[in-house]
């Protein structure tokens, strides 16, 4: 039975976003219908086109909110962290420990797409803006001389590995099953990596995208 009027227009988008990140959490995104929506919030299924274009939508809204959640777990792991490689190597634990408890979210993350016309949510790109910045800042207090350019593509360098450990942890794909120790990796990445950084940057050996502006990033991209 519909419960029509028991929300106000905001508590209901917040319950539609609230339980469809359950079910995504359960069943993974590709696996939820509206109806599955409607049914676990009391109302009938053409109440969630009331509130939101479409499904994707919604599901844009989650992406909002796993990310608040990610950042939430980097930001406590790096807390007592004492130095910047610490802070590094705690941000890639927590993401990968994320990617783990969460596979469902960690996978709508990634492979989400926006429809035509539709517009990624300012709050979404800010909350990721953020997280990059947070890797940012600590190469930068590594290698103070690096370039913005220089730091931007450090930056993405090493999330892409971190990233690329994370995905295939969760792959579960023949090729990673002979030997798994995915924190180990990650700790060789990011250590073998911040050896280097420096050095790189004051031989200048990515002066190639000197002057390039940086690309924003979105939870659809790729």
């Amino acid at each position: 039975m519909a419960r029509r009027s028991d929300h106000t227009k905001e508590e209901l988008q917040d319950l539609i976003v609230s339980e469809t990140m359950k079910l995504v959490d359960e069943f993974g995104a590709t696996n939820i219908r509206a109806r599955d929506i409607a049914a676990r919030i009391g109302y009938a299924p053409g109440t969630l086109y009331t509130h939101f274009d479409n499904l994707g939508a919604i599901l844009l809204q989650v992406n909002v909110r796993i990310l608040v959640r990610l950042r939430t777990q980097i930001q406590g792991a790096i807390d007592s962290a004492h130095d910047p490689t610490d802070r590094l190597l705690e941000m890639g634990y927590a993401y990968l420990g994320f990617a783990e408890a969460h596979p469902n979210w960690f996978a709508l993350l990634f492979n989400h797409k926006l429809k035509q016309g539709q517009v990624v949510p300012a709050h979404l790109q800010e909350i990721v803006d953020g997280l990059f910045d947070l890797v940012r800042t600590e190469l930068a207090a590594l290698d103070p001389k690096a370039t913005a350019a220089e730091l931007e593509l450090g930056v993405r360098a090493l999330w892409s590995g971190v990233h690329g450990i994370c995905a295939l942890s969760l792959s579960d794909r023949v090729v990673t099953q002979r030997w798994r120790a995915d924190r180990f990796v990650l700790k060789t990445l990011v250590n073998h990596f911040l050896a280097s950084w420096p050095y790189a940057a004051s031989r200048r050996e990515r002066s190639d995208i000197a002057g390039s502006s940086p690309a924003r990033a979105t939870a659809g991209d790729g």
